[in-house]
């Protein structure tokens, strides 16, 4: 097992650890039992997921800094904090998001976030829905 994880981490340009290249393969493994594209691995996504998890970790606290985001506590391995995500719904429909091409995952301890990058066309009809709502709550006062 632990021959595979080296590997996989070496697939990351080696810039995963092998707990990161573990979660990442196995959020991979879930795309493709859905039909879906592996997420491309992005370095800048991970750094940003590294330095929140660094700031949860500090802080002690766990809640989400970005849209398109995961965060987990209490897990060393990546394989638990991929199945903790599995299990709930809403972190589930992210790993499964049809929009995103591009991933990072960071991990600090036992704190973890992973992001992904949504199209151009996804972040337009979001900005979209965002200022419909914001018009419908101003009618409604």
């Amino acid at each position: 097992m632990t021959a595979v994880l080296l590997l996989t981490a070496t697939a990351y340009g080696g810039e995963l650890t092998t707990e990161e290249a573990a979660c990442f393969a196995s959020i991979n493994s879930l795309r493709a039992k859905y039909g879906l594209p592996a997420f491309e691995f992005s370095p800048e996504l991970t750094a940003d997921c590294r330095a929140w998890s660094a700031h949860l970790r500090e802080r002690r606290v766990l809640y989400h800094g970005a849209s398109y985001e995961n965060c987990a506590r209490g897990n060393v391995s990546g394989q638990a904090t991929y199945r903790q995500w599995y299990a709930s719904s809403g972190h589930r429909a992210l790993l499964l998001n049809r929009s995103a091409t591009e991933a990072g995952i960071g991990n600090n301890g036992v704190y973890w976030a992973f992001r992904v990058r949504p199209s151009e066309r996804t972040r337009e009809v979001t900005k979209t829905e965002t200022k419909t709502v914001q018009r419908q709550r101003l009618f409604r006062r």
